[in-house]
């Protein structure tokens, strides 16, 4: 399966989502130190970065449905490229501030996009195999991003920003090689928004869309954006140090990828998932007691290991839940509160640790894992 040609295109497009953030996080000090910003305003590289896939993933997933994967995800891998290497070029903060929207805009669809392909491909066992070798992929991605972002920065704090390069090959990629069935809308535009309108009635959908944003505003907030500064300022950790620890989220991730489809036969989807939700509180909640940098990886490799089972277990139950032709309009709008929680998380924890510094930030993030574990208790009974 994972020679699939047309899955090894959607490999390159998860690859290419992924750096958007992760590639850049270990030198968000650096950025502040040279645009002489604080760390909350250096944060909103991560806002702006996520934040057009609040308004327009959702729109993308329309167009796909309409008109097919391959004619939303070419140009917006195009985008991604041109304004995410523009970036190295830009002289002042407002400036990367403008470019990094308009990467943003090109990312918008590609997390959707990729697993509503594997979706339209596979069904069953194969679509949970498939969707465990994408987030196998992902995580080795968010494994080597922001180590090689970190490297990079050795020759220059602007080096990481030329990494959006690889998405013209993806593109190129998508356009020659991409064979994902044409699945066609056979009612109108209003019957066919009607029917979308009528999915995101049902309280499944709305508990699953609530966990794709909670799990990446705890993702984006504490752990990628603020571990940075948490560890230059605790440590004086440098730039590769700090990526090797964000890195090792992705071991875990990598981990429970692997074991996903014996674990699946064991525990039933939503046993999965509130696990994930204690191991999210446990790893924040561990964060400021570490007694040194490299201590880190711990909470790290255990937050990314109930991402492995959390994610792809949400993905599988909508895409088990949606009709076939509304299913890139479905994900796409998970993929939009996903972007929300991404956007939203860098701002929450801000203010948690405006309010109680480091270590009452992370407590309170790791108590915000706690509750939304006590809510989906209730949630389910």
């Amino acid at each position: 399966m994972y020679k699939n040609p047309t899955l090894l295109v959607v490999f390159s497009v998860t690859l290419t989502g992924i750096m958007g953030v992760s590639s850049i996080t270990p030198i968000l000090p650096t950025v502040a130190r040279e645009f002489a910003i604080d760390d909350r305003q250096a944060a909103w590289l991560i806002t702006v970065f996520t934040m057009p896939g609040v308004f327009l993933t959702p729109v993308f997933g329309i167009l796909a449905d309409w008109y097919g994967r391959r004619a939303v995800l070419a140009p917006v891998l195009f985008l991604f490229g041109a304004a995410g290497t523009a970036c190295w070029f830009a002289q002042d903060f407002q400036t990367l501030l403008i470019l990094r929207t308009l990467q943003g805009v090109g990312a918008a669809s590609l997390g959707a996009m990729n697993v509503t392909i594997i979706s339209d491909l596979f069904r069953g066992n194969e679509r949970t195999t498939a969707l465990g070798y994408n987030s196998a992929v992902l995580s080795l991605g968010a494994t080597l991003y922001p180590a090689i972002g970190g490297a990079l920065a050795l020759i220059g704090w602007r080096t990481p920003f030329l990494l959006p390069l690889l998405a013209f090959p993806a593109g190129i990629g998508v356009l020659l090689r991409l064979n994902s069935p044409r699945i066609p809308v056979t009612v109108g535009l209003k019957a066919y928004l009607r029917g979308v309108r009528r999915s995101l009635g049902s309280r499944k959908i709305r508990t699953l869309f609530l966990l794709s944003t909670s799990t990446f505003l705890l993702l984006y907030g504490p752990l990628l954006t603020f571990l940075p500064f948490y560890m230059e300022e605790a440590f004086g950790s440098s730039a590769p140090l700090i990526g090797l620890v964000l890195a090792s989220s992705s071991v875990g991730n990598l981990i429970s990828g692997a074991i996903l489809g014996r674990l699946v036969k064991r525990f039933v989807s939503l046993e999965l998932l509130l696990i994930s939700y204690l191991l999210y509180a446990v790893a924040l909640g561990a964060i400021p007691f570490m007694p040194g940098p490299y201590w880190l990886m711990v909470p790290s490799v255990v937050f990314g290991f109930a991402i492995g089972i959390n994610n792809p277990n949400v993905q599988t139950l909508i895409a088990k839940t949606v009709r076939p032709e509304q299913r890139a309009a479905i994900l796409s709008i998970n993929g939009m509160v996903l972007r929300l929680g991404q956007t939203t998380g860098p701002l929450l924890m801000g203010l948690f640790l405006a309010w109680g510094g480091y270590v009452g930030g992370y407590l309170m993030a790791a108590a915000l894992a706690l509750a939304i574990y006590g809510w989906l208790r209730l949630r389910l009974r």
